[in-house]
């Protein structure tokens, strides 16, 4: 999912970039030549998947950039270029600070390095992570602690978030998570979720009318409650 959402990015600055999980790059590795970017994403620069896709790409001619966590990494040493993100080492199993400075990174690189978007970005966050909206966090997680199924719903960017959304929670708290499309609720998936179920909905101002009318569709049904974030990051 961390891989997916950048190939987001780079569709959006209109570059076709395709997103693979290391351990099914094999599968795809006749595709790659002397005229292709291979784009390595690591926190610890010495995952085995990732190395062994490193080494068939290179070996192809491709140029290979590392994006890291670990300097010194055994994925730095094979790369043509690398860029540190330098947040330190993660220290619990959801991987939280490697990811969005990953992340901030393929942005910057799939938007030319706007560093006004950057200064805007850290504005918005400074203003928007505030004690009011942790008080809120905690009084819904306190809420969501029992329930055995969540489900998160979103649109283009936001439903890839969704996915890494449902990962952090199975890996941190061990209640079953899944996050879905908002066009996709269905295609069977609306059948999934019964009533009671906690849905997230991820909105932001670009897909904010069509995800909030999904979660409209299945709030109408009696379904689930939604809690929906509208705010652009």
């Amino acid at each position: 999912f961390p891989v997916t959402i950048r190939s987001y990015f780079f569709a959006k600055a209109g570059i076709s970039a395709s997103a693979i999980p290391a351990n099914e790059f094999e599968a795809f590795s006749k595709t790659i030549s002397d005229n292709s970017v291979f784009i390595a994403i690591s926190q610890s620069g010495e995952t085995a998947d990732t190395l062994l896709a490193v080494k068939s790409a290179k070996s192809k001619g491709a140029k290979i950039v590392a994006i890291i966590n670990a300097r010194g990494s055994t994925l730095e040493r094979l790369a043509d270029y690398h860029i540190p993100v330098n947040t330190g080492p993660e220290i619990a199993v959801v991987s939280t600070k490697a990811f969005t400075a990953q992340s901030a990174i393929l942005f910057a690189l799939s938007s030319k390095s706007n560093l006004a978007k950057f200064e805007d970005l850290e504005k918005t966050l400074s203003e928007w992570l505030n004690a009011d909206l942790q008080e809120k966090v905690f009084g819904v997680a306190k809420k969501l602690i029992d329930s055995k199924n969540i489900s998160v719903i979103g649109k283009y960017l936001q439903f890839v978030t969704s996915l890494e959304s449902a990962l952090k929670i199975k890996e941190a708290s061990y209640i079953h998570a899944e996050g879905f499309a908002a066009g996709e609720l269905k295609h069977g998936v609306i059948s999934l979720v019964e009533k009671g179920t906690p849905v997230m909905v991820l909105a932001d101002e670009e897909t904010k009318n069509d995800v909030l009318s999904s979660a409209t569709e299945m709030k109408s049904r009696e379904i689930g409650r939604a809690a929906c974030r509208e705010r652009v990051l």
